[in-house]
């Protein structure tokens, strides 16, 4: 059963329990019919910011970092023939070039900066700069950037369906089981 209520008091004594520190919280909600009772324990969702009609991606399509094309191997040679696994300088990061650290823009533009990548009509990946808002750890809330609705965004690659085994599972969401 759901209950709504307020966090009125986090306590200030942390539990330590296998190196994971946790904190007390009261929350107030209403009980009416006495359905909770003292010691229970819940499953709790807290609720810190909220944004309605907005722009949101898989957080996993923040993650995806398409292989390098090595520049000496064929066309001929296949999908994957020639992929490393070398990955593209992250924005912001030092550049290996010059021995010195590349700044665009400065740190405060940099907050929340991200890379998204779509498939070009040519079925190549190709980058979308794109600025984040909030998560639910599922998903991701886009700001800004020349990403629209509709568009398609790359998560992964590989050969496999996604199924009900192996799509990602926020841990911090209930879990609800069906049926007894």
């Amino acid at each position: 059963q759901t209950f709504r209520g307020t966090v009125s008091q986090v306590r200030l004594l942390p539990e330590i329990v296998q190196n994971v520190v946790t904190y007390d919280v009261i929350i107030q909600a209403s009980n009416p019919d006495l359905l909770l009772k003292p010691g229970m324990t819940a499953n709790v969702t807290v609720l810190v910011d909220h944004r309605e009609n907005i722009l949101k991606v898989p957080a996993g399509a923040l993650r995806f970092r398409p292989p390098v094309q090595d520049e000496e191997s064929s066309s001929d040679q296949g999908a994957t023939a020639g992929m490393s696994t070398r990955r593209p300088p992250a924005a912001g990061s030092p550049s290996t070039s010059a021995g010195s650290f590349k700044q665009d823009a400065p740190p405060a533009e940099k907050k929340n900066q991200a890379m998204l990548w779509t498939l070009s009509p040519e079925g190549k990946p190709e980058p979308i700069p794109v600025q984040t808002g909030i998560s639910d750890g599922s998903s991701v809330e886009i700001v800004s950037g020349e990403l629209k609705e509709g568009d398609t965004v790359i998560v992964g690659q590989g050969n496999s369906i996604p199924s009900p085994t192996n799509q990602q599972v926020n841990p911090f969401v209930p879990q609800h089981r069906r049926g007894r």
